[in-house]
């Protein structure tokens, strides 16, 4: 997450793709010596709306970290399972706690 307040410093190094924009509004901003999110920040928003319509305005804003849209994260799952069949017994603790590891690991890497 960034912090509130210093967005556009956040993203003004950031390349151009990174908005993926359509094929034919990345060529037109290149042509207009745009490469990076910081140069396309400045751009007034009127004047990108006359020439590029309303998907240049958004890409404006994104541009500057404005997005209106409310955070909605996805609900955690009620359970996790992991499971692993093993070749043999296991009778000690360390290499229990290594099967142990991996399942965990596996787990969290799905949250």
């Amino acid at each position: 997450m960034v912090p509130p307040g210093i967005e556009q410093g956040f993203l003004a190094r950031l390349p151009l793709a990174c908005l993926a924009p359509a094929p034919d509004v990345a060529t037109t901003l290149q042509r207009w010596g745009i490469h990076r999110l910081g140069e396309l920040a400045r751009l007034p928003v009127a004047e990108v709306v006359t020439r590029l319509g309303p998907a240049g305005a958004a890409l404006v804003r994104a541009a500057r970290g404005e997005d209106e849209r409310p955070l909605a994260p996805e609900p955690l799952p009620t359970a996790v399972e992991e499971g692993v069949t093993l070749e043999y017994a296991l009778d000690n603790l360390e290499p229990l706690l290594f099967v142990l590891r991996g399942l965990v690991e596996r787990a969290v890497a799905r949250l």
